[in-house]
């Protein structure tokens, strides 16, 4: 064998050995959550999602005296003013 062969061949064990190294390091970085923690993580998202929720009414009026009202829900954005409502941008009116 000749003294260059022998140096490549220490050479490409050096990198494997490298390789090899680097890769159980990273490894041993990574951070796994628990069932329990995916489960509040998973929780958290749906919490979220559906618990906002607003309203609206308005009065209704006829010669100035109040004969009834009309109000909704909506998920995102309600509004009021006079003899009307808007939710969710559904705009219901006193008739």
């Amino acid at each position: 064998m000749t003294i260059k062969k022998i140096i490549c061949g220490i050479a490409v064990l050096a990198v494997a050995v490298i390789a090899t190294v680097n890769v159980a390091i990273s490894n041993k970085n990574v951070s796994r959550l628990t069932d329990r923690q995916l489960a509040n993580v998973e929780a958290l998202a749906q919490n979220e999602q559906s618990t906002y929720s607003c309203s609206a009414s308005a009065n209704c009026f006829y010669h100035g005296v109040v004969i009834g009202s009309v109000s909704c829900t909506g998920t995102s954005i309600c509004l009021s003013g006079f003899q009307f409502v808007i939710c969710d941008g559904i705009t219901s009116e006193c008739i």
